[in-house]
């Protein structure tokens, strides 16, 4: 957080939310800045814009509209793509991955007995 009570006037009266929840790298007992995130993160907080994903520039309006909550997925919106496949396509998938399944079995079932 960065509260900065002399700003320019165009910032003036407006909050800068940045979300940088990805902007790490992921250890094992904890997470690390990287310089290349500490700059992204900087250059976005010099530049005062919205980034998709990232960063939002709210007015008192849009505080005022979240009663004064001050918490970041209310303002920073991540969009998530949407890769997954359909239910009738998983379906599909499932069935001939089962299908395989009792194939290999079988498979391994004739293995078995010829050694026995």
């Amino acid at each position: 957080m960065v509260f900065k009570q002399n700003k320019e006037a165009d910032k003036k009266h407006k909050v800068l939310f940045i979300d940088a929840s990805n902007q790490v790298r992921v250890g094992r007992a904890q997470n690390y800045l990287e310089k290349e995130h500490v700059e992204q993160i900087y250059s976005w907080y010099q530049d005062f814009k919205d980034v998709e994903n990232y960063v939002k520039v709210a007015s008192q309006s849009d505080l005022k509209e979240n009663d004064y909550n001050l918490n970041i997925p209310l303002y920073v919106e991540k969009i998530i793509e949407d890769n997954l496949p359909s239910v009738e396509d998983a379906l599909t998938d499932l069935k001939a991955a089962w299908v395989s399944c009792q194939e290999a079995e079988e498979k391994f079932k004739q293995i078995l007995k010829d050694f026995i």
